[in-house]
């Protein structure tokens, strides 16, 4: 079945809640980050635990051993979670509720968050390619940013060049 249509099924299945209303449910729930470390780095919700989507089945039990808890899925834009929401709810979890507009709406309505990079939100979209490379990573683009270059005597033709 197309992606999509996935989606839609899911989110015809699950329960979503605003920003607010998860920073209300938040200190009796578990938070569940199922984004990829590489989007982790850019920053996270405090307190929540990290499952990748495709290990939720295999995870949940011991990460989650309590079916009845509370449990706020969340991923970049609140997709991916939608999907893991309902394959929770699925394995018999009942109180499960995706973070609507995930990561970026919970930072767009001022939500507190912890930034494990060092790198802003927005530094972090801008060199996202950069940090999924393993020769760079977030570490090698924060040297990045802070060296300094100095190009003396490049003439007319070498000045575009050091751009």
């Amino acid at each position: 079945m197309e992606y999509r249509a996935r989606l839609e099924e899911a989110r015809n299945r699950i329960v979503e809640v605003e920003p607010s209303e998860a920073a209300r449910q938040m200190p009796s729930s578990t938070v569940v980050d199922v984004r990829e470390p590489n989007e982790i780095a850019a920053g996270r919700i405090e307190g929540s635990i990290n499952v990748k989507p495709g290990d939720v089945e295999t995870a949940a039990p011991t990460l989650l051993p309590d079916r009845h808890q509370s449990i706020i899925v969340y991923c970049e834009v609140g997709e991916r979670s939608a999907l893991v929401t309902d394959a929770l709810g699925t394995l018999g979890y009942e109180n499960v509720v995706n973070l609507a507009g995930g990561f970026r709406r919970w930072v767009a309505t001022g939500h507190p968050w912890l930034a494990d990079s060092g790198l802003t939100l927005a530094q972090h979209e801008r060199y996202s390619r950069h940090t999924t490379l393993a020769e760079v990573g977030v570490a090698g683009q924060q040297k990045l940013l802070a060296a300094k270059v100095l190009v003396v005597g490049a003439g007319g033709l070498g000045s575009p060049a050091a751009l």
